[in-house]
């Protein structure tokens, strides 16, 4: 959404003094009516390393765009644009396959997570009454799936995500019953069944591990813990640090790729055995341009 500077008196009709194509931020005005005025001018990209690449690239297309999930094989992603021309309260999802330069728009909303085989893509709307709902949006043919999520309001948070467990059937996301703090969910997509929560009240990050059955989560305060999806109490696993977030599980399940919130840069991102608790530096993560 882009701001306008508008002129406004008692009982007279408001009248649009400035619009340009950029955010503004008014930060006075003189007795004289003179005005001074702040232009945010910001670019988020995507980068990253998908199947067939032998390093990191820009995968970006318009000028505000965020990741919204990966498939296993790296062939594919999802993501948001917010700035785009035709973009409203609700930003559009898309994905773009590897080995193409062309990014599909698909719908609106927000991509919440991709699923492992890069068919489905979960979404999210800002729109009012839609803002409560998850929805699968198809990468081919088929048709939108609304998820019933029955008491249950997904929370919105451009920092929480969805998961799915490796084979497709679990998804994790964080969710509201009302009048009570947001946590983690899970549903079973192939029977809609019932919800069930995995992780304790006010805490809504964490990755499903591959088999579907232990959920990483992190609280606020920097404590990490592993969560039965079927149940039971949680408990903290060896090797993690304080300020550690889970940033996914790795495809055997006996490891976490974890990365500080110390943000210490380069983004470093170690892998901790859940068994042993050994911890080593996987990946380092930074611009390929600095500057």
């Amino acid at each position: 959404l882009q701001y306008t500077l508008w002129a406004v008196r008692p009982g007279k009709k408001p009248r649009s003094l400035y619009a340009p194509p950029i955010d503004l931020v008014l930060e006075d005005v003189s007795a004289n009516g003179a005005v001074l005025l702040n232009a945010n001018v910001s670019r988020s990209e995507i980068g990253g390393l998908l199947a067939g690449d032998t390093r990191d690239r820009d995968l970006s297309t318009w000028s505000d765009e965020t990741a919204g999930g990966i498939s296993d094989d790296g062939s594919i992603f999802a993501g948001n644009e917010q700035s785009a021309a035709g973009v409203g309260i609700d930003p559009f999802v898309y994905y773009r396959r590897a080995r193409e330069s062309a990014s599909v728009r698909i719908g609106s909303g927000a991509a919440y997570g991709l699923s492992p085989d890069g068919k489905w893509v979960v979404t999210a709307s800002n729109l009012p009454g839609k803002a409560t709902e998850l929805t699968l949006l198809p990468t081919g043919a088929g048709q939108p799936r609304v998820l019933p999520l029955g008491r249950v309001e997904h929370a919105f948070s451009a920092q929480r995500r969805s998961h799915f467990s490796a084979d497709g059937r679990r998804l994790l996301f964080p969710g509201k019953e009302p009048a009570r703090l947001p946590r983690l969910w899970l549903i079973d997509l192939a029977t809609a069944g019932p919800l069930r929560a995995v992780s304790p009240e006010g805490v809504t990050k964490g990755v499903l591990s591959p088999d579907g059955q232990t959920v990483a989560v992190s609280e606020d305060a920097g404590q990490f813990l592993l969560c039965p999806a079927s149940g039971g109490a949680c408990s903290p696993p060896k090797g993690v640090q304080p300020e550690d977030t889970p940033q996914q599980w790795e495809a055997s399940g006996k490891a976490i790729l974890v990365w500080n919130r110390n943000r210490t840069w380069p983004a470093q991102i170690y892998r901790v055995d859940v068994a042993t608790g050994e911890r080593r530096l996987h990946k380092e993560i930074s611009p390929s341009d600095p500057a």
